[in-house]
C-alpha cells in the first residue's frame, strides 16, 4: 500500500524524488487499476497506460478466485513431470509452449531447481505471508465505494484420490502456520460430492475451506476504473509503451504509440 519515493503536494500534483508530474502506471489490469486508486487516493495525479482495453488480460480471463488457500507457488514438486507431458497440448492444466532458444533450457532448469521441497515450502510461507491482509484491503475498497463483487462462500478442495487429498492438505497446514481457517475434516468416498453439487463421479476425496472468496473480474475493473477516472486519474487505452527515458538514474518519460509522456515516476 506504500509506494516509496512518491508523496502528495498541494493541489493535486505528484512529487517522486522531489519533482512534479504524475505517476505513470503502466497495466490497466486490476493491479494496476488498485495502485491507481490508492495514489490517487493520497492526491497523486497518475495516468494509466494499458495496451489494449482497462481489464482485458489477465484480469478478464481469470477465476476471480480470492483464496488464502491457494497460495503454493506454480514451481512445486512433481511439476515439471507434469509440464514435460503437456508438452504439445494446449488443453493442458499447465501448458508451456517450447522456444527454440537456449534462454529457454536455462528458464526450465531454473524452474526445475525451484520445485524442491524446501524452495516450495518457503515460497508457499512467503506467498501466505503476503496474502494476510487480503481480505482487509477488499474491505478497504468497499469502504472507497469500488463494488468489488467479493462473496466469501468458502472454496471445496476435491480430488480424484484420497491419497492426495491426505498429502495436500498435509502440505498446507504446515506452511499455513496458523494463518487462515483450513476447513473442516476431509470427506472420503461418495459422501465427498455432498460438499458441492458440481463435483463429478470421479471425486474421491474433498474438504472445504470457509471463508474464502470469489469475485467478478470484470465488474471489479469496471468499477475500479469509474472510481479512479472519478479522482482525476488519466486513462490512456490502446496505447502501447515502447521504452522510457531517464535521467540522472530515474525515469523521466514515458515512450508510448501515442507520443511522449513526461512523469515523476513509474
Amino acid at each position: 500500500r506504500v509506494v516509496r519515493g512518491i508523496r502528495p503536494m498541494t493541489g493535486g500534483h505528484a512529487a517522486a524524488d522531489g519533482s512534479g508530474g504524475p505517476v505513470v502506471v503502466v497495466g490497466g489490469g486490476v493491479i494496476g487499476l488498485c495502485l491507481a486508486h490508492h495514489l490517487a487516493e493520497r492526491g497523486v495525479q497518475v495516468d494509466v497506460v494499458e495496451r489494449h482495453l482497462l481489464g482485458a488480460g489477465a484480469s478478464w480471463g481469470n477465476a476471480g478466485w480470492v483464496c488464502e488457500s491457494h497460495s503454493a507457488p506454480i514451481p512445486a514438486p512433481g511439476v515439471v513431470r507434469d509440464a514435460l507431458a503437456s508438452l504439445g497440448r494446449p488443453d493442458s492444466p499447465l501448458y508451456l509452449r517450447p522456444f527454440a532458444d537456449p534462454s529457454f533450457a536455462g528458464w526450465m532448469w531454473r524452474f526445475w531447481r525451484s520445485t524442491s521441497r524446501r524452495r516450495f515450502a518457503a515460497a508457499y510461507r512467503a506467498v501466505a505471508e503476503l496474502n494476510r491482509d487480503t481480505f482487509a484491503l477488499f474491505a478497504d475498497l468497499e469502504t472507497a465505494g469500488v463494488d468489488t463483487t467479493l462473496r466469501r462462500v468458502g472454496m471445496v478442495h476435491a480430488f480424484r484420490t484420497v491419497e492426495q487429498a491426505h498429502r495436500t492438505r498435509r502440505s498446507q497446514l504446515e506452511v499455513a502456520g496458523g494463518r487462515f481457517d483450513m476447513g473442516g475434516p476431509i470427506v472420503e468416498g461418495d459422501a465427498a460430492q455432498g460438499l458441492d453439487p458440481a463435483l463429478a463421479g470421479g471425486v474421491r476425496a474433498a474438504y472445504l475451506v470457509p471463508g474464502e472468496g470469489v469475485v467478478d473480474p470484470e465488474q471489479l475493473t469496471a468499477s475500479l476504473s469509474k472510481k479512479i477516472r472519478e479522482r482525476g486519474v488519466r486513462i490512456h487505452e490502446q496505447t502501447a509503451v515502447t521504452g522510457f527515458r531517464s535521467q540522472s538514474g530515474r525515469v523521466v518519460a514515458v515512450e508510448t504509440s501515442d507520443g511522449v509522456l513526461d512523469c515523476s515516476a513509474v
